[in-house]
């Protein structure tokens, strides 16, 4: 503490993956069968690094910004309610399965899992973070399925199926950020139709009115300066 005051906190968080299936979100370059150079493909970090610039343009009065939010928000709840649907599944079937005296079934783990470090800038939004949470909660689940499928409670078929389908629902939150790009206009500009306000419409489309006027807000996002400013009374369309 210096003078009274606190000094800045850090997060210490990590994420272990265990699985390839969850290591492919970790890595910026994957190579594919019959394609000898390995090809870039979107990952938690250029998500993170994604969030944090749509997270400071939205904070800068972006509305563009503010839709780009709430369409992460709603592909994470999407994925985590999807995984919730494997993870119910996959104890039912654990559950179903008459487990014999003695035999104690644990989930498959690697001897060399990769660690990663959840704190520093690329993880700094809510929307990042929540991103780190669903894989981890696959990585588990895979991990589980592997095990009952080594033990022939679940079918190769239904194992690929369900890793396929949580696998994509991943990646569509991934790649949402990507479609985001930043013009720089505030609210204010398409309110006043301005130069800027004008070349944003018409190189993005005109923004919903619910969320122009904040009757429609992201979950997680931050307050606006020019709200916080002025205890923003909103001009409405």
């Amino acid at each position: 503490m210096k003078k009274g005051r606190l000094i800045r906190y850090v997060n210490r968080s990590t994420l272990t993956v265990h699985t390839p299936e969850a290591l492919i979100f970790c890595r910026s370059k994957a190579q594919f069968p019959g394609n000898d150079k390995a090809s870039w493909r979107p990952n938690i970090f250029s998500f993170g690094n994604n969030m944090n610039k749509v997270w400071a343009n939205a904070k800068a009065d972006d509305p563009y910004a503010e839709f780009a939010l709430i369409q992460v928000e709603t592909k994470l709840d999407k994925a985590s309610q999807r995984l919730s649907l494997f993870e119910r599944l996959a104890k039912r079937m654990k559950n179903r399965w008459q487990v014999p005296a003695g035999l104690d079934i644990q989930s498959c783990e690697t001897i060399e899992p990769l660690t990663l470090a959840m704190g520093g800038k690329v993880f700094n939004t809510p929307h990042s973070k929540s991103l780190i949470v669903l894989i981890a909660r696959f990585d588990a689940l895979v991990r589980e399925l592997k095990s009952l499928k080594q033990f022939n409670i679940i079918k190769n078929k239904r194992f690929h199926t369900i890793v396929r389908k949580a696998t994509r629902n991943i990646r569509a939150v991934i790649q949402e950020t990507h479609a985001y790009k930043a013009t720089g206009v505030t609210r204010y500009d398409i309110f006043n139709k301005t130069k800027l306000g004008a070349e944003a419409i018409e190189q993005m489309g005109m923004i919903s009115l619910a969320i122009l006027n904040r009757d429609e807000r992201s979950a997680f996002g931050p307050t606006p300066i020019e709200e916080k400013q002025s205890n923003y009374s909103a001009q409405r369309l």
